[in-house]
């Protein structure tokens, strides 16, 4: 049946025009049609619970909110994780589900847990409950000028309406501070009418509720039809007020000021020390990135030429562009990887071949592209990443095919014998070597986790290939060689500078002697490819060549963190936000800061370090600078060079300023503490020691822990009279809270903008000396000074409090210069003197986590993965072959691919990092095929009766020209990447020296190792059967 299929597809004069031209026309669609992004698409099963408490401290949150609710929802079926953060005012629960959970059955099952705690505070919030969509970034909106805050407020909320109109999935406006109408009342004037907040708070709420011009639209929220803001303040000064004591009418006005100003609590956005607003726009996961930056794009200069010229409006931080970048990069070496296989081809085929089986590269891409298409995956940086591997590779299948479709032309002159001869033959090994390439890439697939997720879009489009180039080279490639060797004047063309000839002179004398020397001292030979073996693992065990688990390319993006000890003032920390940007544009010589964002209140977005902490104290900064190839100095160099330039600030605690990492999430060094009664107080005590022994080691830099102490506190405590008057805990907390922090009476509207009515305390005529004499009304309605009714006291706590399934948590994180610092040494010394102590003196567990726990994970699966991969290799060997010692013998090479591969790091001074490790697995398919070709090739004679010697010779010179082509192309496909000098490709370098360096020797390993491996099962074989030959035990078999 197989062999009338081929002959047909054969005989058809038109089947192989015609899959060429559909496979270029699939290609074409499929790359107008695929979704082009930043990185795959990935599940992120999470469900995040937000409570609001106004007032309450970190320890009431969450001995109050946080601990009720994670009774409730931790054992909820799935939940993987819970995740809990206390800060003012807030709690926070992050819900981390297993794959494949049904996130909408879990959001019920959330809020049906949550209903069932009845024990929350009376005075806090709903809690809101939400499944996370996961949205990516693809640029930033700058928005600054010497104009007034209310009008970049206008503008970004048009520019945002017209960026969502356009079909951008989400917009976020940073840096835009709420207004708020306050309503400041002195207290004096208050208690002298025997009236408190709550009093002023009713009755106005009251009356707006009934005003003629308003709308009544539930218990806290009134829309005015008026004029403008002003016409509300009017209406609200003229607001009758009654006295009971006074037994007379009170404006407002005569109590209180009444303003519009922004929320003093709300942080924002400085940009050249002046007000800015920075939109971050995302797309959903079903967006094109460039199609949505060219909406962007084009969004933004269409308004700016329609706006005010003293508005600056600039696009930065655009993720498109390092996809541009490395679509560039593959378009850029996959032209000169192109050239260099024609090259190759020309030199060693006949002309028409190799045509042929060039055009066989963008026909199989086509296809893969196809493929990538139908099975869902898209264009991204990991793809790509796979696609740049992959093109050596593409032709390897064609090139066997076409060599040994050539080979048989030459032994019967005969083009259809020769092509049906070369398709039938090839069409085992070929097919088994695609299986076991496939199955060297199994382990990506095991790996779990977001990592996991990302990086499975490699062994996909691998997939995706190696199927194109199967279709290719045995559906299409035999049917134009057909034609094409048929044709008189090619049987005598000669191959392009005859370099076939001085192959074939080579193979019959030198190759066949250093083959024959080979075989004849097998053992000395193994001996030697061991040796190589043992001194290449010990280049890197001793750290001559580094292992960095995933770098980073160069990014023109620094983020920077500072904040100050609590109770620091809101304009030091400005005042140090405008001397960071002064000092950088001092340094910046050459002029490669494009633009400057600071935040004021808040960190920066985007660090792995930054805390979840707000405050007056805290500050953080993003620079964009020009692109990498556009400049001398290098980013780190500019980062030290803007460190040694900033002046010392009293009272700043923390400041790190460093370039944005890719790759997965975590730090360098990520130590967890882990408690189940340990005090806060203890914990912290824990973290310094850890922090200080973290700062004896050079080249470990940014030492922080996230327990970090929050400002002075007034703590109260009634007193037995507070008691007897009908006051308790709750009562004076309620009224404290209303009086400094203020009440939200209703909420405003003006077009799209809120607008909250706050009443408080005039916050001027507060402060501890006049504390003690403010009056408090009692249950009763009498005013009693509070310093009767409680007892006052300061005190220092912390200001975040972390906890993880169900426990305390701190984190130590810190970041390690490699250059300095060997990673791999730091963790066993720091395990062994620090951190071992840690149980013993603190009653604390630790662990390990971000990088290196993600590593340690990482290289888990993996090493699961390889044994599985290596296990499907040799069944698919041993039923190719019938044979359990050949798939032995092929597979004994696989450990030698190191050899090169270490070698090619050590001279090219490169860090072997996560991409060589998937280098290695395309490497070992490549390594294994031609093992495969050779060893069919040899293994065909014995069972034709040959001795094993004689097979072994011929069948290793009949396949040295498809060993060193399939070679020599993918060296040729990957070389130029190898001497790319773009910073872009200094991330990718590392795939290229395994794979080049690698193959370089690797191909000398499958032509001499692999025959002496053959022998040297032979002997064995012949100890175990006590039979003299190979040929014989099959004969035996038979």
């Amino acid at each position: 049946m197989q062999k009338g299929f081929f002959h047909r597809l054969l005989e058809h004069k038109t089947a192989a025009n015609l899959f060429l031209v559909l496979m270029i026309i699939l290609g074409l669609y499929a790359s107008k049609v695929l979704n082009t992004q930043f990185f795959p698409n990935y599940s992120i099963d999470y469900i995040n619970i937000n409570v609001e408490w106004p007032g309450a401290s970190p320890k009431d949150i969450e001995e109050s909110i946080i601990k009720p609710i994670e009774e409730k929802v931790r054992y909820i079926d799935k939940v993987k994780n819970t995740k809990s953060t206390a800060k003012e005012s807030n709690a926070n629960i992050l819900l981390e589900f297993r794959s494949g959970a049904d996130m909408q059955k879990a959001l019920i099952d959330v809020d049906r847990s949550i209903k069932a705690v009845n024990n929350l505070p009376e005075d806090s919030k709903k809690p809101e409950s939400k499944v996370i969509i996961p949205y990516e970034q693809i640029g930033l909106v700058l928005l600054s000028g010497e104009v007034p805050e209310s009008q970049l407020k206008a503008i970004s909320r048009d520019i945002k309406q017209k960026l969502l109109d356009k079909g951008l999935d989400k917009v976020d406006i940073d840096g835009l501070r709420k207004q708020a109408i306050y309503i400041d009342v002195d207290p004096v004037a208050m208690f002298s009418n025997k009236l408190d907040i709550n009093d002023i708070n009713t009755e106005i709420f009251t009356s707006l509720k009934s005003m003629p011009s308003g709308v009544f639209r539930d218990d806290k929220s009134v829309q005015l039809r008026t004029s403008g803001t002003n016409d509300t303040i009017s209406k609200i000064k003229k607001i009758i007020l009654n006295s009971s004591y006074t037994k007379q009418d009170i404006m407002v006005q005569d109590l209180a000021e009444v303003y519009e100003s922004s929320k003093e609590t709300e942080n924002y956005g400085l940009s050249n020390s002046k007000p800015a607003l920075t939109l971050r726009v995302y797309r959903s996961l079903g967006t094109d990135t460039l199609k949505a930056t060219k909406a962007l794009e084009k969004s933004i200069l269409d308004y700016n030429t329609n706006t005010d010229e003293d508005i600056k409006i600039e696009i930065y931080d655009l993720s498109s562009q390092l996809i541009r970048d490395r679509i560039n990069l593959l378009l850029k070496n996959g032209a000169g990887g192109l050239m260099l296989v024609l090259i190759i081809l020309f030199l060693f085929l006949r002309f028409k071949v190799a045509i042929w089986v060039a055009l066989g590269i963008p026909a199989a891409l086509s296809v893969t592209l196809a493929i990538m298409l139908v099975s869902g995956q898209s264009i991204n940086m990991i793809s790509l990443f796979a696609l740049i591997m992959m093109l050596g590779i593409i032709v390897d299948d064609s090139i066997v095919v076409a060599e040994h479709i050539d080979y048989q032309y030459e032994r019967t002159n005969n083009s259809y014998t020769a092509s049906f001869l070369g398709v039938t033959k090839m069409l085992g090994p070929v097919t088994a070597a695609s299986l076991t390439t496939v199955a060297g890439f199994a382990p990506v697939f095991l790996i779990s986790g977001v990592i996991g997720q990302v990086i499975e879009a490699i062994p996909l489009v691998v997939i995706s290939v190696i199927l194109a180039s199967l279709f290719e080279c045995f559906f299409v490639l035999p049917g134009h060689l057909n034609h094409a060797l048929s044709n008189n004047k090619i049987r005598i063309e000669r191959k392009f500078l005859n370099l076939n000839s001085y192959l074939t002179y080579f193979n019959r004398t030198y190759f066949h002697g250093i083959l024959k020397k080979s075989i004849e001292f097998r053992y000395t030979t193994l001996s030697l490819a061991i040796s190589f073996l043992i001194f290449s693992v010990f280049l890197l065990k001793s750290g001559a060549v580094k292992f960095y688990f995933f770098p980073s390319p160069e990014s023109n993006i620094i983020l920077v963190n500072y904040d100050f000890f609590p109770g620091s003032l809101k304009n030091q920390t400005i005042k140090f936000s405008n001397d960071l940007e002064r000092s950088l544009k001092e340094i910046d010589n050459e002029k490669i800061v494009r633009n400057i964002y600071a935040t004021i209140g808040k960190p920066i977005w985007g660090s792995r370090d930054s805390t979840k902490d707000e405050g007056e104290h805290i500050g953080g900064m993003i620079i964009e600078l020009e692109p990498s190839e556009n400049r001398n100095i290098r980013t780190s160099e500019l980062i030290e060079d803007w460190k040694k330039s900033i002046a010392p600030e009293e009272g700043l605690r923390n400041l790190t300023i460093k370039e944005r990492k890719g790759g997965p999430p975590g730090l360098d060094i990520d130590i967890r503490l882990i408690a189940k009664s340990t005090s806060l107080e203890k914990m912290k005590e824990a973290s310094e020691f850890i922090k200080e022994n973290l700062l004896l080691y050079e080249g470990v830099s940014d030492v922080k822990d996230n327990l970090p102490v929050g400002k002075r506190e007034v703590s109260f405590l009634v007193t037995e009279k507070g008691k007897s008057l009908g006051f308790d805990t709750r009562y004076v907390s309620k009224k404290i809270r209303e009086n400094f922090d203020g009440v939200i009476i209703s909420n405003f509207f003006r077009g799209q903008e809120e607008i909250e009515l706050i009443i408080r305390t005039d916050p001027k005529t507060i402060s501890m000396d006049t504390m003690n004499s403010f009056l408090i009304k009692s249950p009763k309605g009498i005013l009693v000074p509070l310093g009767e009714i409680v007892s006052i006291s300061k005190k220092q706590d912390f200001s975040v409090i972390k906890r993880r399934n169900g426990f305390r948590e701190i984190s130590i994180t810190a970041e390690i210069n490699e250059d300095i610092l060997n990673p791999d040494y730091f963790f066993k010394n720091f395990k062994k003197k620090v951190l071992s102590q840690i149980q013993d003196n603190y009653n604390l567990q630790w662990k390990l986590a971000g990088r290196s726990e993600e590593q340690a994970e990482t290289f888990g699966d993996m090493k699961r993965g390889a044994f599985l991969a290596l296990g499907v290799i040799f069944v698919i060997l041993a039923f190719i072959f019938q044979s359990y010692l050949l798939p032995i013998c092929i597979m004994a090479i696989i450990p030698f691919i190191l050899i090169g591969v270490i070698l090619g790091h050590w001279v090219t001074g490169f860090d072997v990092t996560i991409l060589s490790l998937v280098a290695i697995l395309g490497l070992g398919g490549i390594v294994v095929n031609d093992s495969i070709i050779l060893v069919s090739t040899i293994y065909e004679k014995i069972n034709n009766g040959k001795e094993i010697f004689e097979s072994v010779i011929q069948g290793s010179q009949e396949r040295l020209r498809a060993v060193l082509l399939t070679s020599l192309t993918t060296i040729g496909g990957l070389t130029p990447l190898l001497f790319e000098k773009s910073l872009q490709a200094q991330f990718l370098k590392p795939m290229a020296i395994t794979i080049v360096f690698g193959l370089l020797s690797s191909t000398f390993l499958v032509l001499i190792l692999i025959p002496s491996l053959i022998f040297i099962g032979s002997e064995i074989k012949h100890l175990i059967f006590a039979s003299k030959s190979w040929a014989e035990v099959k004969q035996r078999k038979q």
